[in-house]
């Protein structure tokens, strides 16, 4: 070791490294993993910037690529305004072997055949033909293989107009991509304005994952189901306004590995959709999140029927811009309440109204809560509004029942860990809060009874959205304390009632 002193009495290793190249490959890998995109695409985030640095790493040494490369591939998001689809099928078809890199893929929207409903056989097949030659000659045999599995199985919705229901070259590299990645953990689609429905590519990704990926014979790869590991689907709709029909994300609830589902933008209320869709009895659904959705009592009792093995269920509903329907929560309790399955199931549940036009502009005069859930003995998690806990009344009690007299006590199962009673954020005015907290009195005082229950030992965590009352009685002198959660945006913050000792 070569020791240098100097005025300042610094200490320089020479054997230190100088370069990243230098660096052991634990401290590498750890620098490399920092640069894996996650979370959504957005205007403000499009991950370019790892992106590039990931590609740029790779072309260092074979260190580096090995390394890099993995973690460039692991969340791909094509489309429109990210990555293009041909070219990266292009990449695929030329190097199958990091088909196998894929952990997760989110697809925006891709292009579809510039067929009209008046064209003749004669011009459809001379628009496909267009599409296929835009694709370079050295691919063309596999354009050749990709649309085969969409040849047979849909017949003549392939080459004939019926409707909207024609697939193209576009539509083949869609199938191709999703069925190639045998590694795919996570799939996001985009539901595409241009068609009503994925009536082409479901049969086809079906009829994928029911064969066997074909062996790379460059490395004599071992061959594997096509979709067998895929764990989670998300399906969302393509405009900021309106909704996709639940019946279009049904389909691919029975791929057998499928156990997690999450719609964002979905109408649940269109008994069209709602009687078309399958039974599904043998799916794998655990987790079903719906944001933004549409969704009434009659909507929720079909979709959870055909949930057999649902342990987690999270619907937001959406605002006026996604559409207009009736959050009543007596009748979505007695729908929970009739599914014998969930109660023995079910370990989370959360329902938020709180941004449907509905619910808080409701010609209603007062609101009836969710009811009983002590028959849901694995429930551990909680999420519901004041207003679905103890409903609401008119000013004038003697036209209409007294909800808040129904005891949290004897409504919730005793299994309960976290209970999230956050409702709407209001401007914290002096006048506003004033009136906020008068308002939440009945409800504080069942938290009260309810914390101090000893049959609630397990509950140790409630969340909100404002200080509880502490008016005649302190959270302390019952065994539990008041923590402010990480400030929300504009102001707003969250709090807990956290039994002390748990914090």
């Amino acid at each position: 070791m070569t020791v240098y002193t100097g005025p300042s009495d610094v200490l320089y290793d020479c054997e230190r490294p100088r370069t990243m190249r230098d660096l052991p490959e634990e401290l590498l890998q750890y620098i490399f993993d920092n640069l894996q995109v996650s979370g959504p695409v957005d205007f403000e985030d499009d991950h370019r910037l790892q992106r590039q640095t990931l590609a740029a790493l790779c072309r260092v040494n074979k260190q580096f690529d090995r390394l890099a490369k993995p973690i460039l591939f692991h969340t791909v998001h094509l489309g429109e305004y990210q990555i293009p689809i041909r070219p990266f099928w292009e990449v695929l078809v030329q190097n199958p072997h990091l088909s196998s890199l894929v952990r997760s893929l989110h697809i925006d929207d891709w292009e579809h055949p510039r067929i009209e409903h008046d064209f003749t056989r004669d011009q459809t097949a001379a628009e496909i033909d267009s599409l296929s030659s835009e694709v370079s000659e050295t691919l063309q045999d596999a354009v050749k293989d990709m649309t085969a599995p969409l040849r047979s199985i849909l017949g003549h919705m392939y080459d004939p107009v019926e409707g909207y229901q024609l697939v193209g070259i576009a539509d083949g590299m869609l199938v191709y991509l999703i069925a190639r990645c045998e590694n795919l953990s996570c799939l996001e689609l985009v539901v595409p304005h241009r068609f009503s429905t994925y009536t082409c590519v479901y049969p086809a990704l079906r009829h994928m994952a029911q064969l066997q990926a074909a062996a790379d014979a460059t490395n004599n790869q071992t061959p594997v189901k096509s979709l067998s590991k895929l764990k989670e689907l998300r399906m969302r709709h393509w405009d900021t306004e309106n909704a996709f029909d639940i019946s279009e994300a049904m389909p691919f609830w029975t791929f057998p590995s499928v156990n997690m589902f999450r719609g964002d933008m979905i109408d649940c209320t269109t008994a069209e959709g709602l009687a078309g869709a399958p039974a599904l009895k043998e799916n794998n659904i655990r987790e079903l999140d719906l944001d933004n959705a549409l969704i009434e009592a009659d909507g929720l009792r079909e979709i959870l029927s055909r949930c057999p093995k649902l342990e987690s269920l999270s619907i937001a509903w959406g605002s006026a811009s996604v559409g207009d329907c009736v959050v009543n929560h007596q009748q979505l309790g007695q729908v929970l309440r009739d599914l014998p399955h969930l109660s023995k199931n079910l370990k989370k549940l959360i329902f938020d109204p709180t941004d449907a036009y509905d619910f808080e502009y409701s010609d209603d005069e007062y609101h009836e809560p969710l009811g009983c859930l002590t028959s849901f003995q694995s429930l551990e998690y909680l999420g519901l509004t004041p207003k679905g806990l103890i409903g609401e009344d008119d000013e004038d009690l003697d036209d209409y029942p007294n909800f808040a007299k129904v005891s949290l006590t004897e409504m919730l199962p005793e299994s309960l860990r976290t209970f999230d009673v956050r409702g709407s954020h209001v401007q914290y005015t002096v006048e506003a809060h004033e009136k906020m907290r008068e308002s939440m009195m009945p409800l504080d005082s069942q938290l009260y009874g309810l914390m101090n229950d000893a049959r609630f030992q397990k509950l140790s965590t409630i969340k909100m959205n404002r200080l509880i009352n502490e008016k005649e009685t302190s959270v302390k002198d019952i065994g539990w304390k008041q923590v402010e959660l990480k400030p929300k945006y504009m102001g707003h913050h969250d709090y807990a009632l956290v039994r002390d000792g748990n914090q």
